[in-house]
């Protein structure tokens, strides 16, 4: 159907569409009368058993059993809100050619939608009749005289069963050998002959599922282990470990470190760590630049775990909620966080290797030869905090995705119960 031909195109204007109503019962006296209908949208479309059919050229809807005092724009408005021709605001003559053509477009949409709907009334009958047509084939009392039928029983002596469709083979070539023509064409008795067919194992197939609850609760165990962990390390004194070799008898120099503290074996009392504090007079340039390094360690590090604590808080609303944008700040903010947690934990590393060059300088790489220096698993709670505070924001972002989809499938359900909704099928 061209909806841009001369013969559609007529039935814009009145007087065509007041001329396909001959024969129309309601003349006059009454508020459906030919002129009424057609200033309406309305044409006249009878049928053998039903004389008062008509149909709006443009949203093609069809009306009958007109009563007189049926108003044809009122029920026109009623039975199809979403017809724009009857919501017109001026004549059809008086429309620009942008507008014209605007409105011919929108009546395209109405004439696609018809002509799908009724394809597929169309293919759901046939298949039905098809359907019954090869159930009553298969069920028939002599299937020999069937092309189906002898493709059921096998066409062959040499089938392991009589009922399925595996002619001089081991297995049916439709279903693998798994549940297949027995149960959707045998009769009862059937099962019987092919039971052989029925027991054979099927592959099983497995399929992932991810679920918004699991990611979101996998999310929250991820940040409380690296709150906890992070927490955990700063708390120790592990960060950094002396040890002399044990033939040198000096094991009282033997000392761990954390951020704050030097913990020395040979020493009951512990030395704090206090750079913000120090003289500035009494350090060379090298040892003020580590000094520096130092408290911006002692700032970050602590900051990060800070940032997680109220990161699980806005984790926890976020998800709560449900909210795309929400979820997806939330994993931004993780990720703010674990760039924290690597830089002061890069910048100790660094800053300890520079105080080791340090030492070597001032002392001598002789007199440290039997000293052996390590990171501890302080350090190595702070890595994995890293790591975890890093896949939380991960697993935030897959959260984010999935309400996101969540939330487009509902409005694509809504959005299309409403289009059957003014089609008249929801």
């Amino acid at each position: 159907m061209d909806p841009f031909n001369d013969e559609h195109i007529k039935m814009y204007f009145y007087e065509n569409r007041l001329k396909t109503f001959e024969g129309w019962p309601f003349e006059e006296g009454c508020s459906c009368t030919p002129e009424n209908m057609a200033k309406a949208g309305f044409i006249h479309t009878p049928a053998e058993n039903s004389p008062d059919t008509a149909m709006c050229f443009f949203c093609l809807k069809e009306l009958e059993g007109w009563e007189p005092e049926d108003e044809p724009v009122k029920e026109h408005k009623s039975h199809s809100p979403s017809c724009h021709f009857i919501s017109l605001k001026k004549k059809v003559e008086e429309l620009t050619v942008e507008e014209f053509f605007k409105l011919q477009k929108e009546r395209h949409k109405f004439l696609t939608n018809k002509s799908c709907n009724e394809a597929i009334t169309k293919f759901d009958v046939a298949a039905k009749l098809t359907r019954a047509d090869i159930i009553k084939t298969a069920m028939s009392k002599d299937p020999s005289h069937s092309g189906l039928a002898r493709l059921l029983s096998g066409g062959s002596a040499s089938s392991s069963s009589p009922w399925c469709a595996a002619p001089a083979v081991d297995e049916c070539l439709n279903c693998r050998g798994s549940r297949c023509c027995v149960f959707l064409f045998a009769p009862p008795h059937a099962a019987v002959h092919a039971k052989p067919t029925l027991e054979r194992e099927r592959t099983p197939v497995y399929r992932m599922k991810v679920n918004l609850g699991s990611v979101v609760t996998t999310a929250g165990i991820c940040g409380i282990l690296s709150f906890l962990l992070l927490a955990t390390s700063l708390g120790t004194d592990y960060w950094y470990i002396i040890e002399v070799n044990p033939a040198m008898n000096m094991s009282d120099l033997n000392s761990h470190s954390g951020l704050w503290i030097i913990h020395e074996e040979g020493d009951t009392h512990t030395s704090f760590i206090d750079s913000f504090t120090a003289d500035p007079s009494r350090y060379s340039e090298a040892q003020l630049h580590m000094l520096g390094m130092h408290r911006t360690i002692v700032v970050l590090l602590p900051l990060s775990l800070v940032l997680l604590l109220i990161g699980g808080i806005c984790g926890l609303v976020s998800s709560l909620a449900q909210s795309h944008v929400l979820l997806t700040g939330t994993a931004s903010y993780f990720f703010i966080c674990s760039l924290l947690t690597l830089s002061g934990v890069s910048l100790y590393i660094s800053y300890s290797y520079q105080a080791l060059a340090e030492t070597e300088r001032m002392e001598g790489i002789e007199d440290l030869a039997f000293v052996r220096t390590s990171f501890g698993w302080s350090l190595g709670l702070a890595w994995l905090s890293y790591g975890l505070e890093l896949l939380t924001g991960l697993l935030l972002l897959v959260a984010a995705q999935l309400t996101k989809l969540q939330h487009v499938s509902v409005a694509y359900k809504s959005e299309k119960c409403q289009r059957q909704a003014e089609d008249g099928n929801c």
